[in-house]
């Protein structure tokens, strides 16, 4: 019975840290996606049809100028997307995995 006990608290502490990891990778690919969609929404508030890209010069402290366009920000919204939708198709590859191991039933 004392020996079961830590290999119990071995899967809880396992289960909550792939819960975790799984839930950073569901808030990118949400954040990703309210980022791509407002970036076009954005160009509708200022009377330019959907995903109309803007952009402008800034001078930066140490840095000297630079250019910033809106596509930036859409660019940014997918890259989060991919990111997480990946890592949740690997953590969800990784729990089938151990399963598999874990029953004996390997498909």
């Amino acid at each position: 019975m004392a020996d079961e006990e830590p290999r119990r608290l071995g899967h809880r502490v396992e289960a909550v840290a792939h819960l975790a990891g799984q839930h950073g990778a569901q808030t990118a690919v949400h954040a990703g996606l309210v980022i791509a969609l407002l970036t076009g929404v954005a160009s509708w508030w200022f009377g330019r049809p959907f995903l109309t890209s803007a952009f402008g010069h800034f001078e930066l402290p140490l840095i000297g100028e630079i250019e910033l366009a809106t596509a930036m920000l859409f660019d940014l919204g997918v890259y989060l997307t991919v990111v997480g939708v990946v890592m949740l198709i690997l953590a969800t590859l990784a729990l089938l995995s151990r399963r598999c191991v874990e029953t004996g039933r390997c498909n």
